[in-house]
């Protein structure tokens, strides 16, 4: 029993990375607004205009 507690406290764990970095790799700009892109911190040329985006 404390083994399969243990597999599924990890299981959860895993888990619960891969949807925060899943949600970390779109970007979602509300109608009517217009996102900045960044590199690095550095501002890109190209802003995100309203929708959803993948960041590349």
């Amino acid at each position: 029993m404390e083994k399969l507690r243990t597999i599924l406290v990890i299981v959860a764990v895993i888990a619960g990375i891969f949807l925060w970095f899943a949600s970390s790799l779109y970007q979602k700009v509300p109608a009517g607004y217009v996102a900045v892109a960044t590199l690095f911190g550095e501002v890109q040329s190209d802003p995100y205009e309203e929708g959803l985006h993948i960041p590349v």
